[in-house]
């Protein structure tokens, strides 16, 4: 969930104008030259077209969370361990899917040629925590489907206790 407000696209246009956009859609502008104008142009230029596509994987992150604390918490433990690596598995196809097309984070195209994109270190970060996250559901659905069933608490003995 921290990696949204890490820089998810570094963007560099000629020699003039780079900039970072982070997850969810905030812009640090950087140039060479010490021009505030151009400065103040160029992140109003790039806040227009950046979509806030990030805010999904913070979404998705905190559902992980709480199926992560159903997992800990509750009986039904492969629900939740199958809900986790769904959400993580959503998380991850869209995390790569933007990985792949970075320009994908931008509602319109910067069609320049001299335009250059590259990940920054919160995509990446998102990228391979929804992919950990999804093989540990997985490993964790496998484990409880595994267990011996006299070590499975039964449900029809906890109510029967009441």
């Amino acid at each position: 969930m921290i990696s949204v407000f890490l820089d998810w696209v570094h963007i560099a246009i000629g020699r003039v104008v780079q900039a970072s956009v982070s997850g969810a859609g905030t812009v640090s502008v950087t140039q060479p030259q010490d021009d505030p104008e151009l400065h103040r142009y160029a992140a109003q230029a790039l806040e227009q077209v950046v979509s806030h596509s990030g805010v999904w994987v913070a979404v998705i992150g905190v559902l992980i969370v709480a199926a992560d604390a159903a997992y800990v918490w509750l009986r039904p433990r492969a629900e939740a361990a199958v809900a986790v690596a769904v959400l993580a598995g959503v998380g991850a196809v869209y995390c790569l899917s933007c990985a792949f097309n970075v320009r994908r984070l931008f509602r319109e195209t910067l069609n320049l040629e001299y335009v250059r994109y590259s990940l920054g270190i919160g995509m990446v970060i998102a990228c391979t925590m929804t992919v950990i996250l999804g093989a540990l559901g997985v490993t964790a659905f496998v484990m409880e489907e595994s267990r011996p069933n006299w070590s499975k608490p039964s449900r029809s003995s906890s109510s029967a206790s009441l």
